[in-house]
């Protein structure tokens, strides 16, 4: 899938930089983010954000993080997920893990 925002989204990430300013647009050109990424519309927005800032001002492309908390079985959301961030965001590194429940031995 080629690379596409509308003009209404790019106006919204234009005025988050212009609100952080340009000493910290220089500090994320500098270092390799990690987002966590859950499926919903919050940290899918947020992939677009990176997207955009990796396209438009070279900054580095993030690692895309997914955990797997082994609460409900949800393979089949986990498979979409995967299949959308491997299509859409190609230069970005996903990465799933699933909880080791370290917390309950």
């Amino acid at each position: 899938m080629k690379y596409k925002l509308s003009k209404k989204l790019r106006s919204h990430f234009e005025s988050i930089l212009f609100r952080i300013g340009k000493e910290s647009l220089a500090s994320l050109q500098k270092i390799k983010a990690v987002v966590s990424y859950s499926g919903g519309q919050d940290s899918t927005l947020v992939l677009f954000f990176y997207e955009y800032l990796h396209k438009e001002y070279g900054c580095p492309s993030p690692f895309v993080f997914h955990l797997n908390h082994e609460i409900r079985n949800n393979s089949d959301e986990e498979t979409q997920m995967e299949t959308f961030i491997r299509s859409r965001f190609s230069d970005f590194l996903f990465v799933k893990k699933k909880s080791l429940n370290l917390l309950f031995n």
